[in-house]
């Protein structure tokens, strides 16, 4: 799958509020895909169902959590205890946010 932090490809102008959503989306399916196989947890961290004034806080920890889970480790339940700890601080965030 592309690198959904890659700018897309364009000849002209960006429109900034679609390729935020394309990114959303593309993080949304891999973290379907990838994260609930290797760490479960990984899937409260979607954000594309969020309305938009919420979408850009949350899209921050989506984006830390799957960085994070993409790394090589030996010791994945110190990652998953990691990412449990990160989604309270995400939840806490965008009940701030409400």
């Amino acid at each position: 799958m592309n690198n959904p932090m890659e700018p897309p490809p364009t000849g002209g102008q960006i429109d900034h509020e679609a390729h935020r959503k394309a990114i959303g989306d593309q993080i949304d399916a891999q973290i379907k895909e990838y994260g609930v196989k290797k760490y479960p947890v990984l899937q409260y961290f979607e954000y594309a169902h969020l309305p938009p004034h919420l979408q850009g806080a949350s899209r921050q920890f989506a984006q830390l959590a799957w960085d994070i889970a993409q790394r090589p480790t030996k010791n994945p339940a110190e990652i998953a205890a990691g990412l449990r700890k990160l989604l309270e601080a995400k939840d806490c965030i965008i009940r701030g946010l409400l």
